[in-house]
């Protein structure tokens, strides 16, 4: 089944995160890995998480050194890569999953590097049109990346996270 959303990109996370406000509550929106345990078990836990109520979603695509997570997205991420899931992969659950008329909103999260090695324009276009509605890559810089030019051409999100600048010891 596919379905036509009517809210994309920003717009939708904005509304999304507008109607957990206008409740009084936080937005949950679980993080969960392609290719963990297996791709299309990875799809059928978004897929329950969606039929549960989940406000959107942080997909994982799997990076190879995840510095920055603890030991079971580490764990998961690398069952994910053993399992040979890639960029493409990722992009193609998010369509999947708007094929089966899952709407949330749904963020794209993962280390710049593979972002970089697909090229970020090329990523945000294909993203786009698999149905994503923005990404969270994180990153080691001192300060912040600028959108993607893809990114702010469409209206989508792209989320920098970094490394605040260090300091000095106290």
């Amino acid at each position: 089944m596919t379905t036509t959303r009517r809210l994309q990109g920003a717009a939708a996370l904005n509304a999304m995160f507008a109607r957990a406000q206008a409740q009084s509550r936080a937005a949950f929106l679980p993080y969960f890995p392609i290719g963990y345990p297996t791709h299309a078990e990875s799809l059928a836990a978004i897929a329950a998480l969606a039929a549960a109520g989940a406000d959107g979603f942080e997909i994982g695509i799997p990076f190879s050194d995840p510095i920055a997570d603890g030991p079971t997205i580490q764990a998961a991420t690398q069952i994910a890569l053993e399992n040979g899931t890639t960029v493409r992969d990722c992009l193609d659950a998010v369509r999947a999953l708007r094929e089966q008329g899952i709407d949330q909103p749904m963020l794209l999260m993962g280390y710049a590097n593979p972002l970089l090695a697909y090229g970020t324009d090329r990523f945000v276009r294909d993203a786009c049109a698999a149905g994503a509605d923005g990404s969270c890559p994180t990153c080691r810089q001192k300060k912040p990346t600028t959108s993607p030019k893809a990114a702010r051409e469409k209206g989508w999100r792209w989320y920098s996270c970094w490394r605040p600048p260090a300091t000095t010891p106290a």
